[in-house]
């Protein structure tokens, strides 16, 4: 029935409005196209910033055994490590876990987590944690901390909210607000 409403809409429209209408739509899918093709295509970071590896941080005095949890928007502390499996958050909850057997000192694991184009600079980056701390475990940026659901780095972010249809209690905001790294302080001490 919706189509056949559509039909008699577009029918009624006059013919310049008609072509008008095609020309913003196609013009519109073009640009959309072109510019998910451009940004998967290719690394779009730039470094602000240099890293003194001579610094010679130390190792963090908690033992490993016992690393402190992010207790972040009222959820139940968690670590949100790759392997972790999240508690849930009012009976919902969800496995979506990478399966990392290893996180290697190279970071050939990282090639199941980001995007081919920044695999290499993600590399270089795992390789100096590495060096200035060698047992640290790396944090799913990705995970939802309630409920564990995990949404793909490798997918166009204006495509994400497809990943969520048919998951209740799914909200992409709770990655964002780990990502704003106001446990940061905590985790320090």
């Amino acid at each position: 029935m919706r189509h056949i409403s559509y039909i008699s809409y577009v029918i009624k429209l006059p013919i310049f409005t008609l072509v008008k209408k095609s020309f913003h739509a196609l013009i519109h899918n073009l640009n959309t196209f072109f510019t998910r093709t451009r940004q998967q295509s290719k690394d779009c970071r730039v470094q602000t910033y240099t890293v003194n590896t001579t610094i010679g941080l130390s190792n963090s005095p908690r033992s490993p055994n016992s690393p402190p949890k992010l207790n972040i928007l009222g959820a139940v502390p968690s670590n949100l490590y790759y392997n972790e499996v999240q508690p849930g958050f009012e009976g919902i909850q969800y496995n979506h876990n990478l399966n990392i057997d290893e996180f290697d000192k190279k970071g050939n694991w990282l090639n199941q987590v980001v995007r081919e184009s920044h695999v290499e600079y993600s590399k270089a980056i795992w390789e100096l944690i590495q060096s200035i701390q060698p047992n640290y475990n790396p944090i799913d940026w990705q995970k939802d901390i309630k409920t564990g659901f995990r949404w793909d780095a490798k997918i166009w972010h204006k495509d994400q909210g497809k990943l969520m249809k048919g998951y209740p209690g799914v909200d992409i905001k709770n990655p964002w607000e780990v990502s704003r790294l106001q446990h940061l302080p905590i985790k320090c001490l």
